[in-house]
């Protein structure tokens, strides 16, 4: 359509999890697309880490898929 941005095709939301090892960050990783390989994640911490974290994958990715459990086995950075 004339005049609309080519976005990429989203495959998957944007997924937010608890880091593992009870440190209290938050993870948001970018969703997958057509067009685009994955970026770094980014990390949220603080008393309100989830809640920002959920806001930031909504404005930034339109979505998000919430695990209210840490996911084990992913390569992350330590906290």
């Amino acid at each position: 359509m004339a005049g609309q941005p080519d976005h990429p095709k989203v495959l998957e939301p944007a997924r937010v999890y608890p880091a593992a090892g009870g440190s209290a960050r938050w993870v948001v990783e970018a969703p997958v697309t057509t067009s685009a390989k994955p970026g770094a994640p980014h990390f949220f911490t603080g008393p309100h880490a989830q809640v920002q974290a959920l806001r930031y994958a909504h404005k930034e990715f339109g979505g998000a898929r919430f695990f209210p459990f840490p996911t084990r086995g992913r390569n992350l950075p330590p906290g």
